[in-house]
């Protein structure tokens, strides 16, 4: 088999029988065998260039997490200056492991070069596969124990097995960053599944940028408001007093009002239309009316219904009341024009002459306004906008417990 570390590799697999012994001072020793195939996608030999430094395949591994059946790809690529680096895949996810010198740690916190790590997970690993060239001993008398911290896109870990503790930093890397540095080699790559545990958050800077993008759109919106109630104020455009007048008490029919003509004319060609119907003198009654808009020029018909319903008494001790004299309803779009208004009433009659009595103190008041401010438009508005910070939020918050899933150590 090629040797692509010269003598510096002192541990091997051959490809053929995947016999693994070791070689110090020229004399080799069989150590044992590997049962299973290592190696994914890339093939030892291949070349790769990270950083501007050019490194070479020499050693495929198949790691396995001890007492379960979960694994991963893992090649040890080697360059004669600057030694050896490890590249990882699990489900498609690819890190770059370099080793380190120990960091700084405080209690269940990690901090190295600025960053502050958080614990993720602690487990036991072996190779249950090997092939090709190593600088370290593949079958140690115990398994090597990972403690793993995260602080995506990187993450720390320490490795001690028999005789010594290292650590390492991976560098989650893109799919893409991989089949760039493997750019001279035709490779087919896995198809990126699940979450691993230093991938980073696709979703984390979109979420702070929704809702940063959203408080400057919430502050815009109240500044356009307030501009627009300044610049363009409510104008009363119709105001009449009608008394309710019957055609026939026994039949319950009611005499219709129709207006003279009067404009509506908004700014931008169109208004807001506010239509108040007051009636101060209802008491232990309802009061509906049935009003029409219409556009003299075109013949066009706006109606709606407004009522109002005021009933109070004393019972119990306590005087009480239910309803309101006063009651609106906005038409939001009314085209610029002369119209004329026509309202239908209809009441609660009493009997006989007690109406005909009453009836004379039984008045309403019907107001227009145009240039009425429709804050539920704004409010809807508002809303709407908050839908996609919430949508981030919930694919962010999704892609955390995902992460977190697999850990005992829950963020």
């Amino acid at each position: 088999m090629p040797r692509y570390t010269g003598n510096r590799a002192q541990y091997f697999v051959c490809s053929a029988c995947k016999t693994y012994f070791s070689e110090f001072n020229f004399r080799l020793s069989i150590k044992g065998d590997f049962v299973r195939e290592a190696g994914g996608c890339i093939p030892k030999g291949s070349i790769a260039i990270f950083d501007d430094i050019e490194y070479k395949v020499i050693g495929l591994l198949l790691a396995k997490e001890t007492g379960v059946v979960y694994g991963w790809n893992e090649y040890v690529l080697y360059n004669n200056i600057y030694g050896y680096v490890t590249l990882s895949e699990s489900n498609g996810q690819w890190n770059i492991i370099k080793p380190i010198g120990a960091p700084q740690k405080k209690g269940e916190e990690v901090n190295y070069e600025g960053l502050k790590y958080q614990l993720f997970n602690k487990y036991n690993t072996y190779y249950a596969g090997a092939d090709g060239e190593f600088m370290w001993d593949l079958m140690p008398e115990k398994d090597n124990y990972i403690v793993e911290y995260i602080a995506p896109p990187y993450s720390l870990i320490r490795e001690t097995n028999t005789d010594k503790t290292e650590w390492y930093q991976a560098t989650y890397l893109k799919t893409s960053e991989v089949q760039k540095a493997f750019r001279n080699i035709k490779i087919t790559f896995p198809r990126a599944t699940g979450v691993i545990s230093n991938q980073p958050n696709p979703y984390k800077n979109n979420e702070k940028s929704a809702w940063t993008y959203l408080v400057v759109f919430y502050v815009s919106m109240v500044f356009l408001y307030l501009l627009h109630a300044a610049l363009v104020p409510n104008k009363e455009i119709f105001r009449k007093t009608l008394p309710i007048d019957t055609v026939s008490v026994a039949t319950g029919t009611f005499k219709s009002y129709v207006s003279e003509d009067f404009k509506v004319n908004g700014p931008l060609g169109f208004s807001a239309v506010r239509l108040t119907l007051d009636a101060p003198m209802a008491e232990n009654t309802w009061l509906e009316t049935e009003v029409n808009l219409i556009n003299q020029d075109t013949d066009d018909e706006f109606s709606t219904e407004i009522g109002i319903e005021y009933y109070h008494g004393y019972e119990g001790g306590e005087n009480w009341s239910e309803g309101t004299h006063t009651e609106d309803k906005i038409l939001s779009l009314v085209p610029n024009g002369t119209y004329k208004l026509s309202i239908t009433p209809h009441a609660e009659l009493s009997n006989g002459l007690a109406w005909e009595v009453h009836q004379k103190l039984y008045y309403y008041n019907f107001i227009i306004e145009e240039n009425t401010k429709v804050i539920s438009n704004y409010v809807i508005v508002l809303i709407l906008a908050l839908l996609y910070p919430m949508y981030i939020t919930i694919r962010s918050g999704n892609f955390e417990k995902s992460r977190w899933i697999g850990s005992k150590y829950g963020s």
